[in-house]
């Protein structure tokens, strides 16, 4: 479970949230559309571009893929790193693929390192 969700909860909290998070950026976007002095202009495009990082990693919480079992996601992990022939010619072949796998995001290093036949 990512950390948004445990922080907010329920689904209900992270939508309200993210629409809290979409009126802040149309407030922000409001206020650079105005006449402000540039040093001010620079200020409202970073906190614009914080919230809509907020905001992606809010509505990344509902992606179908995060809903995958974990036991399934492993799996899948074998699968990916399994060469085309089917036969494991390099060990280091798996590991960069393994690697990468592991590279995505937090939840798939967790997966990745609890699948032995990765490593």
């Amino acid at each position: 479970m990512s950390e948004v969700k445990r922080a907010y909860g329920s689904e209900a909290l992270i939508e309200e949230q993210i629409t809290l998070e979409l009126s802040e950026i149309s407030f922000l976007e409001s206020r650079m559309s105005k006449t402000e002095p540039r040093a001010q202009i620079s200020e409202l495009t970073r906190q614009r571009d914080a919230k809509l990082a907020e905001l992606a990693s809010f509505r990344n919480i509902f992606l179908p893929v995060r809903r995958v079992p974990v036991e399934i996601l492993s799996e899948i992990f074998e699968l990916a790193c399994l060469p085309e022939d089917g036969i494991f010619h390099s060990k280091h072949a798996i590991a960069l693929y393994a690697h990468n796998l592991s590279s995505v995001c937090a939840a798939w290093r967790k997966v990745a390192l609890a699948t032995p036949r990765l490593w």
